[in-house]
């Protein structure tokens, strides 16, 4: 949906901050989302799995790091960015909109103190249908 119906879920435990974002983006209450998505415990496979399987998605990872940049899309994506918590050494993830050129606008902070991220993003997570990946493949 839009953002303006968007459903905000709001981070049960201080570490599933990324599976709040996946609640979130996904439209489905955070008990649904698989405990591999918690900071704690994290495990992407069991992540992928649960998208594969209950969504047909899979969550592609692109890292910022010298010069990294995402190219001008014409219309807004959803996806989940994470970068350095305010509270602490540690990495925190909200829920943002690509915004052509000028990166990412911050729409949710799963987190009640709504400080977003400390800086720039050291990743964003975006979702991506399973027949996209198969296509691809089958190309090669």
């Amino acid at each position: 949906g839009s953002r303006e119906h968007m459903h905000f879920v709001t981070q049960s435990t201080d570490t599933n901050c990324f599976a709040a974002c996946l609640a979130s983006i996904l439209e489905v209450p955070i008990e649904s989302v698989p405990k591999g998505a918690d900071g704690a415990r994290w495990n992407l496979l069991e992540v992928q799995e649960w998208l594969n399987t209950e969504f047909d998605l899979q969550a592609l990872e692109i890292t910022f790091g010298s010069g990294g940049t995402i190219y001008q899309m014409a219309y807004p994506i959803k996806c989940i960015v994470t970068g350095k918590s305010h509270r602490g050494d540690k990495q925190h993830a909200v829920v943002a909109e690509t915004c052509g050129l000028d990166g990412f606008n911050l729409i949710h902070d799963p987190h009640p103190s709504g400080l977003f991220i400390d800086g720039d993003p050291l990743f964003a997570t975006f979702f991506v249908p399973c027949d996209v990946l198969v296509t691809m493949r089958d190309s090669e």
